[in-house]
């Protein structure tokens, strides 16, 4: 009888397993947001988490132009309601560079971040010949005046044009490895018992 019920035990775990890997959720927050845009053209930012968080704040960043150049409904930072834990904010950047997006909860922590590319910054802007800076540097502002095309790099900080969403496979490969590792000492276990009988 023991035996029997310590191989179903055994056998339940081995199947739950990957079941209860995969339902850990790990970060309950996400912001979307598109990884490149256009100088001065509108897009979404989406924040969203539990639905018992009342609000969020969205503030957008870069030390490569001024505050005017950033607006969401004409202001650097804005805080709205959520409704069923999303808020979504319209933003629009004026000038060509890398940002850097962070969301906050009604907590005050910070839970997401990301950062965006307006346009092609670092790309040279200056006639053919006139100047002497940018050789392919790819930061913001980098080789302007310097000719066609200098440095086309990814971003100002050496990050990819990507989005950071926050979503990470870590959480999910440890709970899925404490699984199969309960799994395993049941199974020990089980033909310890076995080859006892």
């Amino acid at each position: 009888m023991n035996r029997r019920l310590a191989t179903a035990a055994a056998t339940a775990v081995l199947v739950l397993s990957p079941a209860a890997a995969f339902a850990y959720t790990g970060d309950p927050y996400d912001l979307d947001v598109p990884g490149q845009v256009a100088e001065g053209q509108p897009f979404q930012v989406v924040l969203e988490g539990p639905v018992e968080n009342p609000q969020f704040t969205l503030t957008v960043a870069s030390d490569a132009v001024p505050d005017s150049a950033i607006e969401i409904a004409g202001s650097q930072s804005l805080t709205k309601p959520t409704a069923a834990g999303v808020s979504t904010f319209s933003v629009t950047l004026h000038e060509e560079a890398v940002y850097s997006l962070t969301g906050v909860n009604a907590a005050g922590d910070v839970v997401e971040s990301a950062t965006i590319t307006v346009g092609t910054p670092g790309t040279g802007g200056g006639a053919p010949g006139a100047g002497a800076g940018g050789a392919g540097a790819g930061g913001a502002g980098a080789g302007q005046g310097a000719g066609a095309g200098a440095g086309q790099g990814t971003s100002a900080t050496g990050q990819s044009n990507l989005p950071r969403t926050g979503t990470t496979s870590a959480p999910l490969v440890a709970g899925a490895a404490a699984l199969l590792a309960a799994g395993a000492g049941t199974m020990a276990y089980a033909r310890r018992r076995q080859a006892q009988h």
